[in-house]
């Protein structure tokens, strides 16, 4: 039987800026060196996204919980979902810190606890 994996997930409020889009994530712009110049936030797009005609938002927050479909916009990407690179810690807050246990598949329940800053 496989172990539980454990990881901790930071929810944070993050001031974008002017976001590039690329098929890209953070192992290639990290080798480029940052972001492209006039820039100051990469939208790494994933190759699949929520559909957002099913998603709840509540006072400028957007939950993603629809079907995933497939993103149309590159002809190739890199990433399966979508993620923000931000390369300046100053644009960044964080908000919550997640426990999050994944069990094994063979597992019948899947445990989350919280824990808050």
């Amino acid at each position: 039987m496989q172990k539980p994996l454990r990881q901790l997930m930071l929810l944070c409020s993050v001031s974008l800026g002017r976001v590039y889009e690329s098929p890209h994530g953070f192992q290639h712009w990290s080798a480029k060196g940052g972001v492209p110049h006039g820039f100051s936030t990469i939208k790494g797009m994933g190759k699949f996204v929520p559909y957002w005609g099913e998603n709840f938002g509540d006072d400028s927050v957007i939950v993603p919980c629809g079907k995933t479909i497939q993103n149309q916009k590159f002809q190739t990407y890199n990433l399966d979902f979508n993620e923000y690179i931000v390369f300046e810690g100053k644009r960044i807050k964080i908000k919550y810190a997640v426990d999050v246990e994944i069990k094994p598949a063979s597992s019948r329940h899947q445990d989350v606890s919280e824990t808050y800053l």
